[in-house]
């Protein structure tokens, strides 16, 4: 009886630690549009990796990756399942720039003539 009570535990156990819990997690552009990215994500990741499979797909820097959610931007360390992320959700991604024209630090003075 012993023996069968331990088998079943194992059993139970090892389907357990194989069997893993994904959420469908939808990333929509705020700029630009775009198709969105529906990412297979674990409660337990982290945004920081979250922004980390979005960046790769957009093929863009990870660190110009912004994901909001609920009106919120989150923080590299939370995990999605501390924010309140669920499976079916949608965050939306803002991507920083650089970029526009850059003044000389001196402006050179205009000279007219007398």
């Amino acid at each position: 009886m012993l023996l069968i009570l331990l088998f079943v535990f194992t059993h139970i156990f090892i389907q357990r630690r194989l069997y893993r819990y994904y959420m469908q997690i939808s990333v929509v552009s705020a700029i630009g549009g775009g198709a969105p990215i529906t990412l297979d994500m674990e409660p337990h990741d982290t945004v920081a990796k979250m922004k980390a499979r979005v960046a790769q797909e957009r093929r863009i820097p990870a660190a110009t990756v912004i994901v909001v959610f609920r009106g919120q931007q989150l923080d590299d360390a939370d995990s999605l399942k501390s924010v309140g992320m669920a499976d079916g959700d949608k965050c939306y991604l803002i991507a920083r720039t650089e970029g526009g024209h850059k003044l000389p630090a001196v402006v050179p003075a205009l000279v007219l003539p007398a």
